[in-house]
């Protein structure tokens, strides 16, 4: 008995979890009422109270499902990437891929909201951390060997490319989404191309 009442209940988190995630796609993040993600759900907001205890840890628990989601995927495609134009390309993919499922808009409307939580931008940075650590390892990788190798700040690069990685979708609810994302990443790699020429031909400083 207690087997099948845990089964239901990890059914229905996972439930309310699925309605957070569609609620903050369709309304972003100040639609995102308890009453709302019921709504989608099709189910009383007191479960949410219930499993969760609180709006916030809800949503937290959606970022943890797209971390899970997509943390294996990315290791695979890094794993291999040996230069910046690879980077850049693989870089692009993915930005693709989370933009067509609403990954990267339900991760940008958690990083507003956690602007004014520092309860919440705590949590949000454990979740963002294996991701700047993932890209750190894909940095080390293409300056390795290079006469740069141990004078380039690794980590501050990482952060800037998850900073921009996060930055094009903010920017694009300005303008045309995927044409300005695509057109940025497409100007990019010859950049790319050329700064790691530049890396291989000339001595660190």
């Amino acid at each position: 008995m207690s087997t099948a009442r845990s089964s239901v209940g990890e059914e229905t988190r996972a439930r309310i979890v699925e309605a957070a995630l569609q609620t903050i796609r369709e309304e972003g993040i100040v639609g995102a009422s308890a009453r709302a993600i019921a709504r989608a759900g099709d189910f009383n907001q007191a479960l949410i109270f219930y499993h969760f205890g609180s709006v916030n840890q809800v949503l937290l628990a959606a970022v943890e499902r797209i971390s899970d989601q997509r943390m294996a995927r990315y290791q695979e495609r890094l794993a291999s990437v040996q230069s910046l134009e690879e980077l850049v390309r693989v870089g692009a993919e993915c930005h693709r891929e989370d933009v067509e499922e609403g990954n990267i808009r339900v991760l940008s409307q958690m990083l507003a909201a956690s602007s004014s939580s520092p309860e919440l931008a705590t949590k949000l940075q454990a979740f963002f951390d294996p991701w700047v650590e993932l890209v750190e390892g894909a940095v080390a990788r293409v300056v390795g060997g290079t006469a740069y190798e141990g004078a380039v700040p690794v980590h501050d690069v990482a952060m800037g490319v998850v900073a921009l990685f996060m930055g094009i979708e903010l920017l694009s609810q300005l303008y045309d989404t995927q044409p300005s994302a695509a057109a940025l990443f497409q100007t990019m790699a010859p950049l790319a191309g050329l700064l790691e020429g530049l890396l291989a031909a000339r001595p660190a400083p």
